[in-house]
């Protein structure tokens, strides 16, 4: 590798070699080539009266700023390189991803584009630079971790970090991978060949040429094979990769009839990629045999379906346009298949599996030939499940290439580029480097449905704890959008009109957080189930109502049967599997499940199965003894779909004092101003929440809990807090409609079965509830099992209030209660991470009032 002195900054240059594997600081060029550039055998003759060409004005000005800003030697691809030397030159382009890569700094001279105060002209200029539609380019924008565009007087115009999001419009490259190379290897081939989907090279070798790098491969030049590069690029990537992406090109977006003739299943250029920008992996399959380039063509073990692309449900032999025909039947070649990819194309109206249309040679060598630059786009998984039943996996041999004449790269203006419309603070204007207001773009936004109880707010002037959790959202800047869902409807429309609220705002990578007290409480976690099998509706359609509705049946029919005595025999699960590839958007697990009092009400059968959300925070009432309210725990509802899942989720269904109407916050207010037995589960609600990353108002935080003091950003943990729920438990009245009974009953704090156990400290102490036979009398107790999570505001309530408040749950003993009463007798203020017992073995058995933490 050779380097330019920057020490010297005038003819004659002077170039030093040096080991890569150990090189000094170096900052390297990025640039169009001109006319006249300066080549190695010019930089060693001294005797060169190429001064005065722009080539080398262009490289002065360049070894000139690489001195200004420190560094002493730079690297240019016109003169360090010994183009007369075939071996060097290979090496060189095998190197160059490599080069640019460690390159302390990239400058990117843009000669086509002026200086300008103007941000807007200044974007629109970038946009159309040829800067950005050469294939050398692409691994000079992407290698670099420092990289400086410079205008056509060398003046700065931005870092790529700062314009990520522009250039991802300008290139559709993904603004993770232009500010973190690692993330490049996340991005399947066919995504990746896009990006070169509309660059030129003044070589046709060079498109494979300059996409080494990208793929990192590696093969020797052969300038004058034409085409026969790419593919070559491509069966070297081949044998490093099996991401079956790389068959999944297509040259528009439609069938199209001029191009029903047999071609290669290998790719001619990147611009065959052009609409395949949104193909990722999808492993289908169990297990997969690897695929290989023989001397019979690609060799593949997969699927093969007599699905129809383009021409809806008809069969080869049903075709009747002769232009179509050909499509089956082409020179002696019959036998119309799909092969069908674990390749998923999530571009346009719906996730699909995409499958490529084959017809196999009938001179007996059993080779089949991809048909047509189209692919199959209306396979649905129930056909790939159907056809394991018939037949097993077929291997097959498809020609790898057909020859063809001379391929151009396509090219495209853009105009000027569009805002981006994510939240109001995104704007596409140039900020200076050092601006100190420059706004922070976050592509994905938190949106929040709330799905309220059964209740008269409006007459009684209550307000439930969930929509409290919406009131005190942070709405600023519009990274956070809520949907607010009343119980005016009955449940099937108030999920139809969630889903399609979501629908329209939901964008890949969004956090979906979902809370629901009561009825509500169901009918947010069924709409969580919703979303992770079904997925999200595209918002697109022109009947989106009835496609709601049509989504909400399929899941129903599925859910219905699945937990009926017959089961489901798999027809439904598959028939809504295909549903959500063929119309759905793929929707990430819901990020956060905040219920409160979830009951036992029918509204629909079927019920049963559980959300697989990240986390699901359950409140429960401890003392609600109507036998109409029974709560439904989390931990105890079990899909027959997730048997072989692994359990990620953290989930938690906790038991707190007070009835259905003090978990809901529906109860009137305290005429003292002290807050009430529903503010301890609100509380503990937003902690959660708060740690899973939803942002709360803080001014409103501090309105609603009565604080004096700010808390601090990002937490809800203060000593101030916890005194007042403290006092909460002892002194709120619990609102309900019959009297407590006057038995000692057992409870679940602080026992192991018939006896207590001691411990040094109150964060080891653990507990078991002791469970006995109930006398009902007049009410019904709720159950509290094993291993049950009890917040400590029942042992506040109890301690304080002696034997007039002892919950019917559980048995209760002197005994364990002596131990108990001296274990908290020795705390006088209870600070947040004090309000959390353990078991011996570390899982969780009572919750804190603030912050859920783990000691």
């Amino acid at each position: 590798m050779r380097l330019i002195c920057t020490t010297r900054t005038s003819h004659p240059f002077q170039l030093r070699e040096i080991l890569e594997r150990d090189p000094p600081p170096y900052a390297i060029l990025s640039h169009r080539w001109g006319n006249d550039e300066i080549t190695f055998q010019d930089m060693c003759n001294e005797n060169s009266n190429k001064t005065h060409t722009t080539g080398y004005k262009k490289m002065r000005r360049f070894v000139e700023r690489a001195a200004q800003d420190g560094y002493d030697y730079a690297w240019i691809d016109t003169c360090c390189i010994n183009k007369e030397s075939s071996a060097e030159l290979s090496e060189a382009i095998n190197s160059m991803f490599r080069w640019y890569q460690l390159a302390k700094r990239c400058y990117a001279y843009l000669n086509d584009v002026p200086p300008n105060d103007d941000p807007e002209q200044l974007n629109e200029d970038m946009a159309k630079s040829q800067w950005f539609k050469r294939g050398w380019t692409l691994q000079e924008l992407i290698a670099p971790s420092d990289l400086v565009f410079l205008a056509n007087d060398w003046t700065d115009i931005a870092s790529k970090d700062m314009l990520a999001p522009l250039i991802q419009q300008w290139t559709r490259i993904d603004q993770r991978v232009l500010r973190d190379l690692s993330h490049l290897h996340e991005y399947s081939i066919a995504s990746r060949m896009s990006w070169a989907s509309e660059r030129e090279s003044t070589r046709i070798e060079d498109v494979a040429y300059c996409l080494m790098g990208i793929f990192n491969v590696n093969m020797p030049l052969l300038y004058g094979e034409g085409e026969r590069a790419f593919i070559r690029l491509q069966e070297e990537i081949i044998k490093e990769s099996d991401d079956q992406t790389i068959f999944a090109w297509r040259r528009t977006k439609r069938v199209d009839n001029r191009f029903f003739e047999p071609v290669g299943l290998l790719a001619q250029s990147p611009a065959d990629f052009r609409y395949s920008g949104k193909m990722v992996q999808f492993h289908y399959l169990k297990e997969s045999a690897p695929f290989s380039i023989t001397n019979r063509g690609v060799r593949l073990a997969l699927p093969l379906c007599l699905a129809n692309p383009g021409f809806g449900d008809r069969l080869p032999h049903e075709v009747d346009d002769p232009a179509e025909a050909i499509f089956f039947r082409w020179d002696g070649l019959s036998g119309y298949v799909t092969l069908v990819l674990q390749v998923r194309d999530l571009s346009m109206h719906y996730a699909r599996i995409v499958g490529v249309p084959l017809v196999m040679s009938s001179d007996g060598s059993g080779q089949y030939a991809r048909v047509g630059t189209s692919l199959n786009m209306t396979v649905g998984l129930s056909q790939v499940h159907q056809s394991f039943d018939d037949r097993a996996l077929k291997t097959v041999y498809v020609a790898k290439s057909f020859v063809r004449g001379a391929s151009t790269l396509r090219q495209r203006v853009p105009g000027r580029p569009q805002i981006f419309r994510h939240t109001d603070a995104l704007n596409p204007h140039l900020y200076p480097e050092n601006a100190p207001d420059r706004p922070i773009i976050d592509i994905n936004k938190s949106l929040i449905l709330c799905f309220d109880g059964k209740f008269t707010p409006e007459s009684s002037g209550m307000r439930s704890n969930v929509d409290k959790i919406r009131q005190m959202l942070d709405n600023s800047g519009g990274a956070q959008l809520c949907y607010y869902s009343k119980a005016d409807r009955g449940p099937q429309s108030r999920m139809i009109r969630s889903y399609k609220w979501l629908s329209e705002n939901y964008s890949l990578g969004d956090k979906i957080f979902i809370f629901g007290f009561c009825t509500g409480a169901e009918i947010a976690h069924e709409f969580a189930r919703m979303i992770e099998y079904v997925g999200i509706p595209f918002w697109e359609y022109n009947d989106i109502n009835m496609l709601l509705e049509i989504a909400w049946s399929v899941y129903q029919t599925w859910n219905t049967t699945l937990n009926s005595d017959e089961g489901d025999d798999g027809s439904n699960y598959w028939y809504m599997v295909d549903f959500r590839e063929r119309r759905c958007r793929p929707a990430d697990r819901v990020k956060f499940l905040g219920l409160y009092d979830t009951t036992d009400t029918v509204l629909w059968p079927g019920q049963g199965g559980r959300s697989m959300a990240h986390m699901i925070r359950h409140a429960i009432s401890m003392d609600e003894k109507q036998p109409t309210l029974r709560p439904i725990r989390m931990k105890d509802r079990r899909n027959p779909m997730d048997i072989d899942r692994k359990d990620d989720q953290d989930i938690q269904d906790v038991f707190f004092p007070g009835g259905h109407a003090d978990i809901g916050g529906i109860t009137p207010f305290q005429s003292t101003g002290e807050l009430s037995l529903s503010h301890i589960p609100l509380a503990w609600m937003v902690n959660e929440a708060i740690q899973s990353g939803l942002r709360f108002d803080d001014l409103k935080l501090r309105e609603e809990f009565q604080l004096t003091k700010q808390p601090d950003k990002g937490s809800f943990e203060t000593l101030e807090l916890c005194q007042l729920l403290k006092l909460a438990s002892i002194q709120s009245p619990i609102h309900d409609k019959w009297t407590l009974g006057e038995e000692s009953l057992s409870s679940n704090v602080g026992y192991k079965i018939g006896k207590w156990s001691s411990a040094s400290s109150i964060h080891s102490q653990y507990a078991y509830p002791r469970l006995g036979k109930l006398s009902l009398k007049s009410d019904h107790p709720r159950r509290i099992n094993s291993f049950d999570l009890v917040n400590l505001s029942v042992v506040f309530r109890m301690r304080e209030h002696q034997r007039d408040y002892r919950p019917q749950n559980f048995q209760y003993h002197e005994e364990t209660w002596r131990g108990l009463d001296s274990a908290l007798g020795s705390l006088v203020s209870f600070q947040a991470r004090g309000w959390h017992f353990q078991r011996r073995n570390g899982d969780s058995i009572l919750s804190e009032f603030g912050k859920a933490s783990n000691h």
